[in-house]
């Protein structure tokens, strides 16, 4: 009886044993999954900041895009506005031909 008891503990501690290797190597994966967490959290808060500068930086080429659009609007019409007068002097002056 005590050959099967000091087999029986000898089997006990053998699983002690790997149950004990088997925790280091738990406890290391959750260590490097830790450590991996944290540098893609850090790497988000890194892409997250870009993002808000590229969001901010279109919102300014946009707002300079329009005001370019405005001013070039404007700057149309005049030279529409210039051109119309243009016309009608020519034909004011066509006119006048034909009458004299």
């Amino acid at each position: 009886m005590t050959a099967k008891l000091s087999e029986k503990l000898e089997l006990l501690e053998i699983k002690i044993r790997q149950y004990i290797q088997y925790n280091g190597l738990i406890k290391q994966e959750n260590a490097d999954l830790t450590q991996q967490i944290q540098e893609l959290k850090t790497n988000l808060a890194t892409v997250n900041n870009k993002m808000s500068l590229l969001q901010r930086q279109l919102e300014e080429t946009k707002t300079k895009l329009g005001i370019e659009e405005e001013g070039k609007n404007k700057e149309s019409k005049q030279l529409k506005k210039q051109l119309d007068q243009y016309i009608k002097y020519v034909d004011d002056c066509v006119d006048w031909l034909q009458d004299s």
